[in-house]
């Protein structure tokens, strides 16, 4: 009996650019795999032309991401793929306007991680979040993880300064040569002083700092969990955790 062909994945991509490298890697690493046509197929919009979505949340810039992220989710909608997600947690601030837009399902990564993670860690109710000062504005996780049952946890200003310096200097500056000193302290400090056994990153660029800089302990990557999720709508199979 003929296998039937699996669906196609769609990634609203370009915020940022290293982070939709690094979703498509955690597709390819999170299937199970014997060849070529045991992986789903994937179609790619890298649209780097999408504002910058925190400025636009704070109001630093009148600058609306939403017109080019609905022009990418119409691309992909019209190449024909079955559901998209979009490698941003920012970006889902402007979630209901994209699913408004398209016929294709729309993957929610901040509530997929909620989901996986209240399963995961049923004993654990705190959650530490690092991420983008957009994110918090729009509180993306805040709610996400309220559905779940789950309290949002987040750093001090000094904290949050090392987090953004990374995201924005870091990784989205393609700095190679970042010293994470900084960051390093204010993620162990942020741990110790509210006692987290889990903190998510939650921001796509702190996913991949941890793939160049790995730092220990309980982190949870949004771009592994939405990466498991693509792998099973499409009909394919993920590999052990």
């Amino acid at each position: 009996m003929q296998q039937e062909p699996m669906k196609t994945i769609g990634v609203l991509g370009g915020m940022g650019p290293m982070a939709t490298v690094n979703l498509a890697q955690a597709i390819v690493e999170n299937t199970l795999a014997r060849c070529d046509q045991d992986h789903p197929p994937v179609i790619i919009d890298s649209n780097t032309r999408i504002a910058d979505r925190t400025a636009f949340l704070l109001g630093l810039s009148t600058q609306d991401p939403r017109p080019e992220i609905l022009a990418a989710a119409a691309r992909l909608e019209n190449a024909g793929v079955a559901c998209m997600v979009m490698p941003c947690n920012t970006a889902h601030a402007f979630y209901p306007d994209i699913v408004a837009a398209t016929r294709a399902e729309v993957i929610h990564m901040i509530e997929e991680t909620a989901k996986w993670i209240a399963t995961t860690f049923p004993t654990q109710k705190k959650i530490g979040v690092l991420a983008t000062q957009g994110t918090y504005r729009a509180d993306v996780y805040g709610r996400g993880l309220a559905k779940f049952g789950l309290i949002q946890i987040v750093p001090d200003q000094r904290g949050q300064e090392e987090v953004t310096r990374l995201i924005y200097d870091g990784i989205k500056a393609n700095n190679l040569a970042y010293d994470y000193t900084g960051y390093d302290q204010a993620v162990a400090r942020f741990r110790a002083e509210h006692n987290l056994e889990v903190v998510i990153l939650g921001c796509t660029e702190l996913s991949v700092a941890q793939r160049l800089h790995p730092l220990g302990g309980t982190f949870v990557d949004p771009l592994r969990v939405i990466a498991r999720v693509l792998i099973e709508k499409a009909g394919g199979r993920v590999t052990s955790w």
